[in-house]
């Protein structure tokens, strides 16, 4: 497949989502702020995108059904689909608070938004998780020629409310998995669905890239916990990325990966602990001259910044290689 046109737009923002394990601690929260620090004052004004910390999302779809959510009455699965997902939309909300909160304690105008005050909503709606969930069943079969016509057009983007922010020199902190649904009621998206957030709000704004800070180094060839000597990408393709998704790769969420292809976005996904700005991490694009890669052993050597390296003390990085956040 050739690489998309580029569509990048002068003076766009830079968005960079962040991932649960990302702002798991205050510890974590303070280098976001950092993070977010670094590119205003060096590079372009940014929105943000947030993720829940941790299991908040299982945890709430756990204690929903223990109270008998699982199994609602003939004629009321609506309903409780309904008070699902804005229980679901909570662990979001929460970080993209804290994280705006944290920003204005640096000095740093910011405000928190749902999903729907972010200009994001869903024309259509699957009961899976959350009424808005996008259905990912086009993009992992291989005869549709290019199945982004399929599956992405349910997500929508008014990128006025952000314009409006950005311009008034405030960091949008928007909660990710969340949309606005066709009767105006909040839905959730997908498993993964703030890598989906970021990508539908970057291609929207005309952003250079999106940045996918996550709780790994990268994306990797395979599982680097029963592969020892699989290989770190430094470079990758869009259709790479989306072959390594639907073979069950998790690092960025299969839709979100289509629509940077389609878009012709790129891509950096890098750990939380990397020093903004070092080389490191994955970068995503048009397809690379030469391919680099890492094996697992090297991938946190040599650079001070893939071992979490911020001139700060970080906290460990997670043992979870694979999963989106």
């Amino acid at each position: 497949m050739s690489a998309p046109a580029a569509r990048a737009t002068r003076g766009a923002p830079l968005v960079i989502k962040f991932g649960g394990a990302a702002l798991a601690s205050p510890l974590r929260v303070r280098a976001a702020v950092a993070r977010i620090r670094y590119h205003r004052e060096r590079e372009r004004p940014s929105v943000v995108v947030v993720s829940a910390p941790g299991a908040t999302t299982d945890r709430i779809l756990d204690r929903v059904s223990r109270v008998g959510g699982a199994a609602p009455l003939p004629g009321l699965e609506g309903a409780v689909r309904r008070e699902r997902d804005r229980a679901l939309a909570t662990g979001e909300d929460r970080s993209a608070s804290v994280l705006a909160a944290a920003l204005l304690g640096a000095g740093i105008p910011a405000r928190s938004l749902r999903g729907d005050e972010a200009g994001l909503w869903v024309e259509e709606a699957d009961e899976a998780l959350g009424r808005g969930a996008v259905d990912a069943e086009h993009a992992k079969d291989a005869k549709h020629a290019d199945p982004l016509q399929v599956d992405l057009a349910p997500l929508q983007v008014d990128p006025a409310p952000l314009r409006a922010l950005l311009g008034a020199g405030i960091v949008p902190v928007v909660s990710g998995f969340q949309a606005r649904g066709a009767e105006g009621e909040l839905v959730t998206l997908a498993r993964g669905g703030s890598d989906l957030t970021a990508v539908a709000l970057a291609e929207a704004l005309g952003s250079p890239r999106c940045l996918l800070v996550k709780d790994v180094p990268g994306i990797f060839d395979q599982d680097p916990r029963r592969h020892p000597g699989a290989l770190l990408h430094r470079t990758l393709d869009w259709d790479a990325l989306v072959a390594l998704a639907e073979a069950g790769g998790q690092v960025v969420q299969l839709e979100a990966a289509c629509r940077a292809r389609h878009a012709g976005l790129p891509l950096h996904v890098v750990h939380y602990g990397q020093r903004p700005g070092s080389r490191g991490g994955t970068r995503v694009g048009a397809a690379p001259r030469v391919s680099e890669g890492l094996r697992v052993e090297d991938a946190s050597g040599g650079d001070p910044a893939s071992r979490g390296d911020t001139g700060t003390q970080v906290e460990p990085t997670s043992r979870s290689l694979r999963g989106v956040s």
